[in-house]
């Protein structure tokens, strides 16, 4: 699996320390149709494709993921874990520096039954960590510990 789904991951597993029941309903899947430009040509673009990621629900109502997973995105679709409608959302804030973005959704009825995880300290190395994801476009949502 990349690094980069690791690194979302142990995030969230840093920000479901201390969580209750149910993590699972704040861990969101991302749908992304992207675009990048052809780099030696720049006027022209790549085909449409379409990709997949995870998030999860953080204070005011707004999902934490990693860049690349939006990155040159189109449009973003975002579902909730056990419900099969899409919503829109859109890149708030994006930092390819640290490889994370802050997505918004437009329909305020997305985070009806999520809780905002809160962020708990780094896990020590070597320290065991339970993990939730969308890994590599995976429908099903996937808990490790």
């Amino acid at each position: 699996m990349p690094k980069y789904f690791f690194r979302l991951l142990l995030l969230a597993a840093a920000a479901t320390s201390g969580f209750g029941a149910e993590p699972e309903r704040s861990v969101i899947q991302i749908m992304t149709f992207s675009q990048q430009p052809v780099w030696d040509a720049p006027w022209r673009f790549e085909a449409v494709r379409r990709s997949s990621g995870s998030g999860f629900v953080i204070k005011g109502r707004r999902i934490m993921t990693n860049a690349h997973v939006v990155s040159w995105a189109k449009q973003i679709l975002v579902h909730r874990y056990q419900d099969p409608r899409p919503y829109l959302a859109h890149v708030k804030f994006i930092a390819h520096d640290c490889d994370l973005a802050i997505l918004t959704v437009d329909n305020p009825d997305f985070f009806k039954g999520t809780v905002a995880l809160d962020f708990g300290d780094i896990p020590e190395i070597e320290s065991s960590v339970s993990v939730y994801g969308y890994p590599i476009g995976g429908d099903r949502l996937v808990f490790v510990h």
